[in-house]
């Protein structure tokens, strides 16, 4: 189980089942710090960070508070492949409805999902519990 925490702009906390801390940061260009490790060095943490990262950078435009907001996931591996991504998000209770949509639209897009082979799934759950 890795799970992540959104830290500021563009960075990220990543915790390992050992829990072990790494980091991950945007590009500069995105409003990040570019001093670690990009998301591609952990597949899971990458998708999750990435989705992260993409959701705060939205906020931002749309000038809405998403401080606290968290994560967790995990893969689901068959026949030495990696079949499936179960990933949970949690964002603040507060969020409008048109917020959800938008926030849940871009992190479905995020450029790491992307980059995944179409036959991987994607499972994403966006819960809004975050006080």
């Amino acid at each position: 189980m890795i799970k992540a925490e959104f830290l500021e702009n563009g960075r990220n906390k990543i915790i390992d089942k050992s829990n072990q801390e790494f980091f991950t940061d945007i590009a500069k260009k995105f409003g990040g710090y570019d001093e670690t490790g990009s998301p591609s060095d952990l597949l899971v943490a990458a998708l999750i960070t990435c989705a992260m990262s993409t959701i705060e950078s939205k906020a931002r435009i749309l000038d809405i508070n998403v401080s606290g907001f968290h994560a967790k996931g995990d893969k689901i591996v068959e026949d030495d492949k990696i079949r499936k991504f179960v990933i949970e998000y949690h964002l603040p209770e507060s969020l409008s409805a048109k917020h959800r949509e938008k926030l849940e639209g871009v992190a479905k897009r995020c450029f790491v999902g992307k980059q995944l082979h179409p036959d991987i799934e994607k499972d994403f759950t966006f819960i809004y519990d975050v006080k």
